[in-house]
């Protein structure tokens, strides 16, 4: 079905900066902005406006609406987040709407799901008409975009199946950030802070490190069936040289001299082909 047949869509209230009041004051409610839509409803930086901004009362948050960045950058219009319960009132600022889904045909939980999705998301950015600093996303050919409904069963199904996945997801990315911050401490440590250099290492410069100085890497572009694999810009970035995406490429005897670079033990090349790189040259 169409998204707007499964879901209304309201747009938010506009006010100046000099009409805020703080939060929590006598008949004020809590304005979301652009910035609170994050991966998840962002509400540790909150503002307020007097009540009397709200000229409708489909226009303050309930749980289960879907805040969607229609006026933004390009790469951000269309973001969204779900809205949880909250424990007061909130209304939503003129740069972001909500979407409010219709029970007895959607799911809240499965249509955020859907509108958060990669596909979903670049659907909504195409939509957009960009002006000089800001794009912003056309309500009748947002609401036109199609929706694939299963049952209600099978939505929530397939929400929950999401929720779990997205817990776990975050769980391994605040593991990796205590691993991080282990590594740091260990360092730490073990060698004391390179600013102030308690433990008195030897301090030299960097070019004296270097079996070679840097240098520019190949020019010479990238082709199937080429002699040598090369290393380019996207295969790093990590502790690793991704070797499986490596491009390939075919040099003279000297430029293969000039720019082959170290290899660390136990890394393997697939087809068993030397490498060249395109950064700097007997780079370990």
């Amino acid at each position: 079905m169409r998204l707007g047949e499964v879901a209304a869509y309201v747009g938010g209230i506009t006010f100046k900066p000099t009409d805020l009041v703080e939060v929590g004051a006598p008949d004020s409610v809590v304005c979301m902005r652009t910035k609170n839509v994050q991966e998840r409803l962002e509400t540790e930086d909150l503002i307020a406006v007097p009540r009397s901004f709200v000229k409708r009362p489909e226009q303050m948050l309930r749980e289960g609406d879907i805040l969607v960045s229609s006026a933004n950058s390009w790469n951000l219009v269309g973001k969204c987040c779900f809205v949880p319960r909250l424990p007061y009132d909130a209304a939503i600022g003129g740069f972001i709407s909500l979407l409010r889904p219709a029970p007895e045909r959607v799911d809240p939980a499965y249509l955020y799901r859907w509108l958060a999705w990669d596909t979903t998301q670049q659907q909504v950015r195409q939509l957009a008409r960009q002006t000089t600093n800001i794009a912003n996303l056309p309500r009748e050919r947002f609401l036109d975009l199609d929706v694939p409904l299963p049952t209600l069963t099978e939505q929530r199904r397939i929400a929950a199946i999401l929720d779990e996945a997205d817990v776990l997801r975050r769980k391994r990315r605040e593991s990796l950030a205590l691993l991080d911050d282990l590594l740091r401490a260990t360092f730490l440590d073990m060698f004391g802070d390179p600013v102030t250099n308690p433990r008195g290492w030897r301090i030299v410069r960097l070019g004296a490190t270097f079996g070679a100085p840097p240098r520019i890497g190949t020019t010479t572009p990238a082709h199937d069936g080429g002699e040598l694999l090369v290393v380019r810009v996207g295969d790093i970035g990590g502790p690793h040289v991704d070797l499986g995406h490596c491009g390939s490429v075919t040099l003279t005897p000297e430029d293969r001299v000039r720019f082959a670079f170290q290899v660390s033990l136990g890394t393997s090349f697939s087809r068993g082909r030397s490498a060249a790189n395109t950064s700097s040259a007997r780079h370990p």
